[in-house]
């Protein structure tokens, strides 16, 4: 980061380290298990053990996920630290005092895989204490604020399909990011996405 970019502030250094670990538990050729956690260390951050557990089971080509994992983000150093003008017009300000994420996420999916089309859905719902959140103010100046409990709630659909090898796929994905103090719809994202590639 460069010096002019973060006001008064001459220097700043991070320490941080993670350690994880990772197995993969097959009970059967139908179902798998896989299980990971993992430490995260920072010198002015809580350390933390976070962990994520999948359950796959498949049935020909239909499989089945159920995943639910734990997360864990410090702010970084442009959301603490970020001091900068953008030619008089607006000003992006970091916040030193941003407290780390914590999350829990949880999501089901089926996915159908055939030899020339393949098929997938999602359900989410990811639960985030003091989510990291780039906010605006009025006269267009940028700031990071935490919100303190919030869900982001998304649905996820996949269809490929081939002919006369030419690969299409459209995709809808919906998300939407909820204030779960006030119960507030958070409008800082698009809530829906189609693509269409061939």
């Amino acid at each position: 980061i460069l010096e002019s970019e973060l006001g008064d502030l001459s220097s700043k250094t991070f320490n941080t380290y993670a350690l994880f670990f990772q197995s993969q538990f097959t009970f059967s050729e139908n179902l798998n298990i896989f299980f990971g956690t993992r430490y995260t260390a920072h010198n002015e951050f809580d350390n933390m053990f976070t962990s994520q557990l999948t359950t796959k089971y498949s049935l020909g080509d239909n499989h089945f996920r159920l995943n639910t994992g734990q997360g864990y983000r410090v702010p970084n150093i442009y959301e603490l630290y970020y001091d900068w003008q953008h030619y008089d017009e607006f000003e992006i300000k970091g916040n030193p005092f941003l407290k780390p994420e914590n999350s829990l996420d949880i999501n089901l999916s089926y996915q159908k895989l055939s030899k020339k089309w393949k098929f997938m859905i999602m359900l989410e719902r990811n639960m985030i204490d003091n989510m990291i959140a780039e906010k605006r103010y009025e006269n267009d100046d940028f700031y990071y604020e935490n919100y303190d409990k919030t869900s982001v709630n998304s649905f996820e659909s996949n269809f490929g399909l081939e002919i006369n090898n030419i690969n299409y796929e459209l995709s809808y994905n919906f998300s939407r990011v909820i204030d779960e103090i006030e119960y507030n719809r958070l409008p800082e994202i698009s809530e829906h996405i189609i693509k269409f590639n061939f």
